[in-house]
């Protein structure tokens, strides 16, 4: 038997190494590309890291749960200012920011939809249906959530005297209008 007519012998597995090659090639190949198209499109600063498809300039109705002390325990901290001003109350240092942010339209504040979809929205607060006696037990509020930015480092606060805890995922901000008690 001619020795260059024998077949080559295969590793354990009974497949030849080829095999197992082109296919992790070819599958590196596509997660590059894929990954330079976000890079270059700049997705991550259009979109937030969340289940829901929200992205800069985008609008949507929302309809978050509150209790009414939610308007003194709720605050954020990060040093990223969104168009017209609205920001944090905090800087990521964690101390007041400078100059202190006053007006509700204009302070950032962390809220959860009923969907458990994490936001920041400035102007709840500021809205008609907001001003009288609220509720003494947990209700929801409609609003309109306008997207003007996704902010990628951000601690909350959820109590007064609470510690600011870091947020590992982008989370969109904006404006919140309209908002009201669901009727």
């Amino acid at each position: 038997m001619d020795p260059s007519t024998e077949p080559k012998p295969t590793p354990a597995g009974g497949r030849p190494e080829s095999a197992f090659v082109r296919p992790l090639v070819t599958l590196v190949g596509i997660a590059v590309f894929v990954w330079l198209v976000f890079f270059v499109s700049g997705y991550g600063r259009r979109y937030a890291q969340m289940a829901k498809p929200w992205s800069k300039g985008g609008t949507h109705l929302v309809e978050i749960s509150l209790i009414r002390e939610d308007l003194d325990n709720l605050a954020c901290a990060s040093d990223v200012v969104l168009e017209g001003g609205v920001r944090c109350s905090y800087g990521a240092n964690r101390q007041r920011a400078t100059p202190p942010v006053e007006d509700d339209r204009l302070m950032l504040r962390q809220y959860v939809t009923v969907n458990r979809d994490l936001l920041l929205g400035a102007g709840l607060w500021s809205a008609p249906d907001l001003r009288t006696t609220l509720p003494p037990w947990r209700f929801t509020v409609a609003c309109n959530f306008h997207i003007t930015g996704i902010v990628k480092s951000v601690s909350l606060r959820w109590s007064p005297g609470g510690p600011f805890d870091p947020v590992n995922q982008s989370v969109p901000a904006g404006t919140l209008t309209d908002c009201a008690f669901p009727r």
